[in-house]
């Protein structure tokens, strides 16, 4: 686990689909527009399902981009 350095909560790290690093919350939320498949972070659109070609591996568990809950984003 990590800690953010503008507002010292844990988060963790994965990597988009197109390589790309991103922040998330420490804990899945059940509103979180990411799916996290192994070290793989699917993002999905607003109001989006999964994707056919992953509902077989969904387990349901979404994650929050820690940008979008953190008091602090933006003022590092």
């Amino acid at each position: 686990m990590n800690t953010c350095r503008s507002c010292g909560a844990s988060i963790r790290w994965a990597r988009t689909t197109n390589d790309r690093p991103i922040p998330l919350d420490a804990e899945p939320d059940p509103a979180g527009n990411v799916l996290l498949l192994g070290e793989t972070a699917h993002v999905l659109g607003k109001g989006a399902t999964v994707p056919l070609e992953l509902a077989g591996d969904d387990d349901g568990t979404r994650w929050m981009p820690h940008h979008a809950t953190c008091e602090n984003w933006g003022n590092r």
